[in-house]
């Protein structure tokens, strides 16, 4: 994509979501064709979702007339959402849109195209939908837009992140602004609709916002918390999401001040670690804290107050002799207790929703704010955005949210400290934090580790965190431990690798 036209890009905060502003609603339009054809060069077999409405009608046009013409031929493209009332042909449906102003336009047509309408006769429509979703390879771009009062597709407002496929109810002012699609002016109240959890299975999402009456809703997108009221925020879960934005529609809104600030690379040691306040660890499951990042907490003076914060009850963990899970549930809070005890630790367990629902849980981040205000952590210990668990990605993105409900924080009074462990690694460039331990602390580590006797049962995190400290110790013993010349490096550093960032 050529900078023509661009007037800013920037990485939203925490969450990695590329916005672009662009000078017109048809910079705009150019910009997501060239995201599309980049799409379909990789992977001519692509599955494409497409979305409705005014702010795609350019998108439409563009992709009809744009040289060379986009071969599709090998594609598959899927409907977003549909009026349960108007799913067929009839003026107004998204299908009759899609076919008019796109598909009769396209000089190479896609392979298939999958409309919600092929859905409506089943007995269940959602449920139909959501199977043949499931079955097809996974798709490789969604488009969507952004309702004026923050619904994305049909997910108005309340819509529950965990929700699949599903029948939604519209809501006033969504059928008013959709009023002019249908010559009576009456728009249906009820739609068949991609939900959450869907759209968020897609390998890459594309949001496009023009116009100023989208305003209000870009707002809420991007300095409002992540929250069920807006579903639009749900796009800040994504892992590879961009806004695609015209002036009209992000006038006044901040450019600058979004990166966070490059911290450069440390060495910390037991001398050095001086926290300017309590060290939090944001633990997703119950043994992650002492596995992660034991060294660092078994490191710190005995004055500097230590406090792990249990994000889930890891109840679905196979434990021997016990399939109950208030049981299970029970035995690793209990193991939390005992770990916390040798790293000279408080507990709390906030038994987080989203670990039930598999989705992000506003609730957790409210409870989750209202523990760090209670707190008043200096440093943060927490897991990457980038770990492939999904427990611990949610409970980086629930962190995150957190972080900007904490109404009484001073920016920049708090350093994130991003952890690593046998299931992910930092890539080396990213690492600005190196904790080299002692072999006391290590005892200390290990022996947190080891309370968590369910777990060592079946996989021995225990020789895993040990393992990874002296491989982090080697990976830098040539530039940092003295590896360079033969005799100089004293045995191998236990080190363990960190990703600092200022909040």
């Amino acid at each position: 994509m050529g900078a023509m036209g661009v007037l800013h890009r920037f990485t939203h905060g925490n969450s990695g979501l590329v916005v672009t502003v662009f000078a017109t609603e048809k910079e705009v339009a150019s910009a997501a064709v060239v995201r599309l054809r980049s799409v379909v060069l990789d992977c001519p077999e692509a599955h494409l979702g497409l979305a409705t409405g005014a702010t795609f009608a350019p998108v439409f046009s563009e992709m009809a007339s744009v040289t060379p013409p986009l071969d599709l031929s090998a594609a598959t493209f899927w409907h977003l959402d549909e009026y349960l009332e108007a799913g067929g042909h009839a003026e107004g449906s998204m299908f009759r849109e899609l076919r008019e102003r796109l598909l009769d336009k396209l000089p190479v047509a896609p392979r298939r195209f999958v409309a919600m309408r092929e859905f409506l006769a089943e007995a269940d429509p959602a449920a139909a939908c959501e199977k043949a979703l499931q079955s097809a390879p996974p798709l490789s771009l969604q488009f969507l837009g952004l309702g004026q009062n923050g619904h994305l597709a049909f997910n108005e407002p309340g819509t529950p992140f965990s929700s699949a496929t599903h029948l939604a109810r519209l809501t006033e002012s969504t059928r008013t602004a959709n009023a002019s699609r249908f010559p009576s002016g009456a728009t249906p109240d009820r739609a068949l609709t991609m939900g959450p959890r869907t759209i968020l299975r897609a390998q890459r999402l594309i949001l496009l916002a023009t116009g100023a009456k989208k305003h209000a809703a870009l707002r809420q997108l991007l300095l409002g918390p992540i929250d069920e009221s807006c579903p639009a925020t749900l796009i800040r879960l994504h892992p590879r999401a961009e806004v695609f934005v015209d002036a009209a529609a992000f006038a006044g809104l901040p450019s600058t001040g979004w990166p966070k600030p490059s911290l450069p690379l440390e060495i910390f040691d037991e001398r050095t670690l001086r926290p300017p306040g309590p060290v939090v660890v944001i633990s997703p499951h119950p043994d992650d804290a002492s596995i992660s990042c034991g060294g660092l907490l078994a490191s710190l003076p005995k004055s500097a107050p230590k406090h792990i914060i249990t994000m889930t009850t890891g109840a679905r963990a196979l434990v021997p002799g016990t399939s109950d899970a208030h049981l299970v549930a029970a035995l690793r809070e209990d193991e939390v207790r005992r770990e916390a005890e040798h790293l000279g630790a408080g507990t709390s367990f906030l038994r987080g929703r989203f670990y039930e629902s598999a989705a992000f849980e506003s609730a957790d981040a409210i409870a989750l704010a209202r523990l760090l205000e209670s707190l008043q952590p200096g440093w943060i210990l927490a897991p990457s955005l980038d770990d492939p668990h999904p427990t611990h990605r949610l409970s980086r993105q629930i962190l995150d949210d957190a972080l900007g409900r904490w109404s009484n924080r001073r920016p920049g009074s708090l350093v994130v400290w991003t952890f690593e462990g046998p299931w992910f690694q930092h890539p080396r460039d990213r690492i600005n934090a190196l904790v080299v331990y002692s072999a006391a602390a290590e005892a200390v580590k290990l022996r947190a580790v080891r309370e968590h006797v369910s777990q060592l049962a079946r996989v021995p995190f225990d020789e895993g965190a040990a393992a990874l400290a002296r491989l982090r110790g080697i990976a830098f013993s040539e530039s940092h431990f003295g590896g360079k010349e033969p005799g100089l490096m004293q045995g191998v550093p236990l080190v363990e690798a960190y990703v600092r960032e200022v909040v």
